[in-house]
């Protein structure tokens, strides 16, 4: 009853929005809009990624002056002095850039589907976030031989669509290594999303000197509601920057789960979302 009564305030809510409108028309939107939009055209995002990889040159030259660093908390405690070095970067909204397939959710006014996502990623039509496919290109090019992972929670699944998706564009591959770490790949579930175990794979035989991505779970495991996550991210501060490049991503990610958590229905997703929101009182 309860849940019924929250889903009757939201539809009520919604329309009195749309009688506030001009002509009383309903305000068809989709919450996802906004976020897919900026992705897509503004103009701040594509500096704001092209000013993170620039920076993170910088943070890859510092890197190797310091051969007993590592960006990785699995190598913490490690002597990681004589490995050769090697960069982690997440795929999805860190090089490759699948707004398209948002935009799709956001017309239809879906949400996130499995059967959909599996077909945008073996259309391999995925694009490169700007500033990162100049970045690495630039990082595989040194003279330290540095190997770049792309460490995905893209199913194993599509893997060989990924790396073809890699490949179309002149991202760094090296030959006679997998560097493709795909989610299930080292028998693990296909449905967890942490990395920690495949970030351990690397750290046997490289001192990995910087990580990207645009979630949390991209450079640590991190657990429980939003508040949580902050207290996690808090307790590396130091790595912010100068290890860890972390790039902007309003529409989907671990973030958003940690405030539904538990939930499958529609319904309640939002319900949980606009509760969580912070007013003007």
């Amino acid at each position: 009853m309860k849940k019924l009564v929250q889903v009757f305030l939201i539809l009520i809510t919604q329309l009195n929005m749309a009688h506030a409108q001009p002509g009383n028309l309903l305000r068809d939107t989709h919450e996802n809009l906004n976020a897919v939009l900026w992705l897509q055209t503004s103009a701040e995002y594509k500096m704001i990624t092209t000013s993170l990889y620039r920076n993170a040159r910088l943070a890859v030259k510092l890197a190797l002056l310091k051969p007993g660093l590592s960006a990785a908390t699995e190598q913490i405690g490690q002597n990681v002095s004589g490995l050769p070095p090697a960069i982690i970067v997440d795929v999805d909204e860190t090089i490759l850039d699948n707004s398209k397939a948002q935009a799709l959710s956001v017309k239809k006014r879906g949400g996130f589907e499995l059967a959909e996502w599996q077909k945008w990623v073996r259309s391999e039509q995925a694009t490169p976030i700007p500033g990162a496919l100049e970045f690495l290109a630039w990082a595989a090019s040194l003279e330290n031989n540095i190997t770049i992972f792309y460490v995905t929670n893209r199913s194993v699944d599509v893997e060989n669509a990924t790396r073809n998706n890699l490949k179309k564009f002149g991202f760094p591959l090296k030959d006679g290594i997998d560097t493709i770490l795909s989610r299930g790949e080292f028998g693990e579930s296909k449905k967890t999303s942490d990395k920690s175990s495949r970030r351990k794979y690397i750290g046997k035989n490289y001192r990995i000197i910087l990580m990207a991505g645009d979630d949390l779970g991209d450079f640590v495991s991190a657990e429980g509601g939003p508040e949580q996550r902050v207290t996690t991210a808090n307790e590396y501060k130091h790595f912010w920057g100068e290890r860890w490049v972390v790039l902007p991503n309003p529409s989907y990610g671990s973030w958003e789960r940690s405030i539904f958590k538990g939930k499958s229905h529609d319904a309640d997703k939002l319900n949980a979302k606009f509760n969580k929101l912070r007013c003007f009182k």
